[in-house]
């Protein structure tokens, strides 16, 4: 009988993973503690949605802790990150390097896709990877990928068969319509059937690598290595056991992967919901992001009902060969102390050019745009000149100069690339607004209140509202 054993729960995604994760933080971290974990973590998909919403739970649960005999659960924070093969790694904060590090890749592989994706490389994962642990993310890894004959290959994902002029088979041909004919590729034949027949070596060659398990083997065991180079001692194995038939082989490649390269194992069980009884939804959701009915979804769905929190008993029982990779798992949760209290709000500096700081140069537009807007009344209206000197030293006192000028750069930047925005609402009640071109509304001339938008009685920061177009804005 196994007793006394402990286990935290690493790589868990929550709603904001959509259409995968659908049970919500709180439901997540009541479970948790049910089951007596003693940390959790919320990994969804390429962002720390959950995090703020896991921090708030778990602050709020320590304070009814006296009257409970079960302790509060830590909260891990993490992410799943995209790697350029489509394969994810799992990436858990351990101080506040790693969150600045994590926050840091994220912003990175979002920048870097279009709307709704994110790919970081290896070499920005390696730049980051100070104060984070590393784990080599389970099913959806390159590592397990590979061991499964899934082509972890950055050109996998775009491969297609080439034609005679190295385009893809069916690619239009711009010389019909006047274009330069794109150059031949390097020992590429002018005769289609020689490309079909060279396309079909290259299937035949990709189908035997996923039949050939050596083969596998040693490309996993390639993709372990860079992944230890590049990560060092902050990398790890993941092993899970979803009771499928591939599990236990890939459990002994992983045990075999693991010691001829010294990496440890971490067992996870990548929950997409807290109990059982949720893998139904789990399965709706997973049709609505396919676009197929429950009929039609077939091995798109998830095999069975064990992707769910699981107690420590549990793991133990599924890992009784392998227990230091449960207990590996506390270790770690333990190394991730970061706490999000220890994050004080500054605003990011704003980069002014050489000779000024961040108050002259605002003072600097402001004035140049009050020359442009008021014209021959910067001179003749004494009542322009104050208030704009009175709103910038408010301004000054406050430490808001990179606010506004962070706010001037997005709205320059739209009229640069002529995308309708205009800023409403209380800044209209600003004269350095209307001069640095935020808003469109003169308040002298309307006699408007200039401490309605901001206050020092009030402090913090003022809402500066702008409406972007909404076909251009992304």
């Amino acid at each position: 009988m196994m007793t006394n054993h402990a286990y935290a729960e690493l790589h868990c995604y929550s709603p904001f993973s959509f259409h995968r994760g659908v049970s919500t933080v709180p439901m997540l971290m009541n479970r948790a503690r049910e089951l007596g974990l003693t940390a959790l973590a919320i990994t969804d998909r390429d962002g720390l949605y959950a995090s703020v919403r896991q921090w708030l739970h778990c602050s709020s649960a320590s304070q009814g802790t006296a009257a409970s005999n079960k302790e509060p659960i830590a909260p891990v924070y993490g992410a799943e990150l995209c790697l350029e093969d489509a394969s994810r790694v799992v990436a858990l904060v351990r101080d506040s390097d790693g969150w600045s590090n994590l926050c840091a890749l994220i912003s990175q592989g979002r920048g870097a896709c279009e709307k709704g994706s994110s790919v970081v490389s290896l070499q920005q994962l390696a730049e980051r990877c100070a104060g984070l642990t590393i784990l080599s993310g389970g099913r959806f890894g390159p590592i397990d990928r590979a061991l499964l004959g899934i082509d972890t290959s950055p050109q996998a994902s775009r491969w297609m068969p080439r034609g005679p002029w190295g385009r893809p088979l069916g690619a239009r041909d711009t010389t019909q319509h006047g274009g330069a004919r794109e150059p031949r590729a390097h020992g590429a034949s002018i005769d289609i059937s020689d490309a079909c027949r060279a396309a079909q070596l290259q299937a035949v060659a990709r189908a035997k690598l996923r039949r050939d398990p050596e083969k596998r083997l040693r490309a996993a065991i390639d993709i372990a290595a860079r992944l230890r180079d590049a990560l060092g001692d902050r990398f790890l194995l993941e092993v899970q056991d979803h009771c499928l038939p591939e599990d236990q082989w890939l459990r002994f490649m992983h045990r075999h992967i693991g010691e001829q390269l010294s990496v440890p194992r971490i067992a996870t069980n990548q929950v997409h919901y807290a109990r059982p009884g949720d893998r139904c939804l789990q399965d709706i959701v997973s049709c609505i992001r396919m676009g197929r009915t429950l009929r039609e979804a077939g091995t798109g769905l998830l095999p069975n009902a064990h992707f769910c929190l699981k107690s420590p008993t549990q793991m133990a029982r599924l890992f009784a060969d392998d227990l230091a990779a449960v207990g590996l798992t506390v270790d770690v949760a333990a190394e991730c102390c970061f706490d999000l209290r220890s994050l004080p709000y500054s605003f990011p500096v704003y980069p002014v050019p050489s000779g000024y700081d961040v108050q002259g140069f605002l003072e600097a537009q402001t004035y140049r745009g009050a020359r442009t807007r008021y014209g021959v009344r910067l001179d003749s209206d004494s009542r322009v000149m104050a208030q704009i000197r009175r709103e910038l030293k408010v301004i000054g006192r406050m430490g808001l100069a990179g606010y506004f000028l962070v706010v001037w750069d997005l709205v320059e930047e739209c009229r640069r690339r002529e995308i309708l925005c205009q800023g409403r609402g209380s800044a209209a009640n600003s004269c350095v607004c209307y001069c640095l071109g935020i808003t469109a509304v003169d308040p002298i001339h309307l006699d408007l209140l200039f401490e309605r938008f901001l206050s020092e009685a009030r402090g913090g920061y003022p809402d500066i509202d702008v409406d972007i177009s909404n076909s251009r804005r992304e």
